[in-house]
């Protein structure tokens, strides 16, 4: 579908759920490069202090409607709100045996299986003597930091757009 019909879709708020979120550094592909040069190549603080640019730049825009399934990604995850709210449920690493993480296999990837974690736990339905997960309301204007392999679900409120930036997580020490 064009980009206005999409933002179209999200603004009438119809049955269907309409989520831009490629996540294979979309804002350097020509379909954005007109709003590519307002966002920043990389975020100054974090490439200092991570002693990296980016892998990646993301865009999303989405609705209530909108939520991911709780998931870890193995990158540092800068994330600025332009406009609406992100609500993160987030837990940290060490709930790994309380999440319920296992391996599907969701797709044939060029002639070879490819794997996917999927955990099955939802937060609200943890075991009731685990501390409550950490809760991260993120509204327009905000920069959010996610390290790492923490645990999260995201959701928004209302109309939402926001950039991501994906830095490579280091091993070792």
């Amino acid at each position: 579908m064009s980009f206005g019909d999409f933002i179209l879709n999200l603004e009438t708020n119809n049955d269907h759920v309409h989520y831009l979120q490629s996540q294979n550094d979309n804002l350097s592909q020509d379909g954005f490069a007109a709003i590519r040069k307002d966002v920043p190549e990389s975020i100054e603080f974090a490439s200092e202090a991570l002693d990296a640019k980016p892998d990646a730049v993301n865009l999303w825009i989405g609705n209530e409607k909108s939520t991911t399934s709780m998931h870890k990604d193995h990158y540092e995850n800068l994330y600025a709100v332009v406009r609406g709210c992100k609500i993160f449920t987030l837990y940290p690493p060490n709930y790994y045996p309380f999440l319920k993480e296992w391996e599907i296999i969701p797709e044939i990837n060029d002639g070879q299986p490819m794997t996917l974690p999927w955990i099955t736990a939802d937060p609200e339905n943890l075991q009731r003597d685990l501390p409550p997960p950490l809760i991260a309301v993120v509204e327009e204007g905000d920069l959010f930091y996610l390290p790492s392999l923490w645990y999260h679900k995201v959701e928004q409120d209302g109309f939402t757009v926001a950039v991501n930036y994906w830095y490579d997580m280091h091993f070792g020490c």
